[in-house]
């Protein structure tokens, strides 16, 4: 089964900083065009989930072409499921209009939520865990998070550990207290380039860097994570 972790897309962001007016419109629309992009290769490449780490857009008030681009790839993909962890830059009207929101996307909120996705090649189970952090259950969710070591445990969170220079509102966590050894694959979210390190003795966790560099010192080599199981 192939699973996507992706985040910090930013989508519609201003992009006025070092552009004028009509160079900042062409580059938020190409932002859009490379997530589009990552969609089309999802699916053409039979990946059955995509996890959003956080950070989908930039702002709290977003272009209705950005919010339409997003719920337009999941109205047209429905055999994909989208877990998007709403992040500190995230839009919450995103949904304000929808009657209703389409099945093929799983949020979560501020306590442990757990999907379960049931691979039919060897009756395995993959759990895709994750928690919005706040202030008030940082410091907490360590004890309650609960895993089967018999599935495949993805953890998603939208922080960053305390080596990797947190900076603004960005929420510190503790790897050491996420040494859970059930733990597969924890899915984080800030550092603009791929990353890839050991967890514990089974699992590991990963920052995928932002689909394309969006200021000049983002260094390094962006994509996306394509998880294999």
């Amino acid at each position: 089964m192939k699973i996507i972790h992706c985040a910090d897309l930013h989508l519609d962001s201003n992009m006025t900083s070092n552009l004028s007016r009509e160079q900042a419109k062409q580059r938020k629309a190409e932002l859009l065009a490379t997530f589009e992009r990552m969609i089309a290769y999802a699916k053409d490449n039979s990946v059955k989930a995509v996890i959003i780490a956080g950070d989908l857009y930039d702002k709290k008030n977003i272009s209705a072409n950005a919010r339409n681009v997003f719920l337009s790839a999941i109205n047209n993909n429905p055999d994909i499921t989208f877990y998007y962890l709403r992040g500190n830059h995230d839009a919450e009207s995103l949904f304000i209009d929808c009657d209703t929101i389409p099945d093929n996307i799983k949020m979560f909120n501020d306590s442990w939520t757990s999907y379960k996705i049931e691979a039919p090649e060897d009756n395995s189970v993959i759990t895709i865990n994750g928690v919005e952090l706040t202030a008030d259950n940082s410091n907490v969710i360590y004890n309650s998070l609960v895993l089967d070591s018999n599935n495949y445990n993805i953890v998603t969170l939208h922080a960053q550990d305390p080596m990797s220079s947190p900076k603004g509102k960005s929420a510190v966590l503790s790897l050491l207290e996420l040494k859970n050894p059930a733990i597969d694959y924890l899915a984080l979210r800030h550092i603009l380039s791929y990353q890839l390190v050991q967890l514990a003795s089974r699992g590991r966790y990963s920052y995928p860097g932002c689909l394309e560099r969006r200021v000049f010192d983002a260094c390094g080599y962006h994509s996306l994570v394509l998880i294999n199981i």
